[in-house]
């Protein structure tokens, strides 16, 4: 998971926790906050500098999931509903 953006220490905090209880050996948080020396990188997805993006990065480098609202619910639907990952992270047999 990548943020880029304007996030609270205690936000940002909070979603840690979130990570490391819900997915603990599946995700890893990894946060860039804006800065000039990033620019390109807060450009090339669409990011003002006092704004937010969330970014779920697959595996195989591709783009899974992308959105504006930081929203750990959000989150854990995409990972149950498209991945099939419930439990804690565990993955389970949906089909």
């Amino acid at each position: 998971m990548l943020l880029l953006g304007t996030i609270s220490q205690h936000h940002l905090h909070q979603v840690g926790q979130w990570v490391r209880q819900k997915y603990p050996r599946e995700m890893h948080l990894y946060y860039l906050p804006y800065s000039g020396e990033n620019r390109d990188v807060f450009d090339a997805f669409d990011v003002k500098s006092d704004g937010t993006k969330i970014v779920l990065i697959r595996p195989d480098m591709h783009i899974g999931y992308i959105n504006d609202m930081l929203n750990v619910s959000l989150i854990d639907t995409y990972m149950e509903e498209v991945l099939g990952w419930k439990n804690f992270g565990h993955l389970s047999k949906i089909h």
